[in-house]
């Protein structure tokens, strides 16, 4: 049974009953086997048909996408390829600042405009051009959690990739914290990760 993409399952109920062709088209994908997720106090409209109905307490609804979010990466139940290679989830993160190291904090020579990785295979940091979409030398295996010591102009700055960080966030909101602030059961939410 496949499932449409986290991002597409998770909506309101209000939403489907006020966006025909989005009603439609998520009524299509279900006919296909496609399961249905929705978040929404109410049990109104999709959420009478959901695969999960997460009822969950007004305004919560960013806890519960981190506690979803943390089981999934806790499980491997991710695009591990697709965030390295397809997003800024190995670009480091400066522990001392909270931003995104970039080449000119490496080198006199090197670009505000680039943003670094590490290069987990060779050892050492890798910039990325943003205007060519692409790394400036080769990289074999960007790191994507763990830390690094890099050697900036300024001296070693400790450094985080941004999936780590963001991985980090996410381990803050384990089920049972996410059931206490959203009212939507621990079982519920690993539940709900397995099947997205």
């Amino acid at each position: 049974r496949s499932t449409l993409f986290p991002y597409t399952t998770l909506f309101r109920s209000l939403f489907i009953a006020t966006y025909l062709a989005q009603a439609t088209a998520v009524s299509e994908a279900t006919a296909r086997g496609a399961a249905l997720v929705v978040v929404d106090p109410r049990r109104a409209g999709a959420a009478a048909k959901a695969d999960q109905w997460l009822r969950v307490r007004p305004g919560t609804d960013g806890a519960l996408a981190l506690g979803l979010a943390a089981v999934m990466i806790a499980e491997g139940r991710y695009d591990r390829d697709f965030i390295r290679d397809w997003s800024n989830g190995s670009f480091l993160v400066r522990a001392d600042t909270g931003r995104l190291l970039t080449a000119a904090d490496l080198s006199a020579v090197g670009s505000s405009a680039h943003q670094v990785a590490w290069d987990r295979a060779a050892g050492r940091p890798v910039a990325y051009d943003p205007a060519a979409a692409g790394f400036i030398e080769p990289i074999g295996d960007p790191q994507l959690d763990g830390s690094v010591r890099c050697m900036a102009r300024s001296g070693p700055v400790t450094c985080v990739p941004a999936f780590e960080t963001y991985a980090a966030l996410c381990r803050e909101y384990p089920p049972e914290r996410v059931e206490a602030i959203t009212g939507v059961p621990a079982a519920q939410v690993v539940a709900t990760a397995r099947l997205l």
